[in-house]
């Protein structure tokens, strides 16, 4: 879990069940997550659980069946994780793999 501390992850199905799970434990290993579901009260109770433990956690409400709501979720996260930087190719890649989804 080490090459992942410091980096921003985003996790589906956050707001309940195994996203949840992942979420509370990449964060409580120095993961920044950014969560995403359709249900925005739970996702804030998971935020607020992960911040009270120390974590760093935002949330978007985001449908997995829809594109742009996934395009946000993405932009959010390379917004975390490069502070605005321009991405690295890298980055530009698995964006486009996930938009050809």
């Amino acid at each position: 879990m080490q090459n992942f501390k410091e980096k921003v992850v985003a996790v589906t199905g956050a707001s309940a069940g195994i996203g949840k799970v992942i979420a509370i434990k990449l964060a409580k290993n120095g993961v920044k997550v950014v969560l995403g579901a359709r249900n925005t009260e739970q996702l804030k109770n998971v935020v607020e659980e992960i911040k009270n433990n120390g974590g760093e956690a935002v949330f978007v409400k985001i449908d997995e069946n829809n594109k742009a709501d996934l395009v946000q979720l993405v932009n959010v996260s390379l917004t975390r994780q490069h502070n605005n930087s321009i991405p690295t190719a890298s980055t530009i890649y698995n964006l486009l793999l996930l938009l050809a989804y």
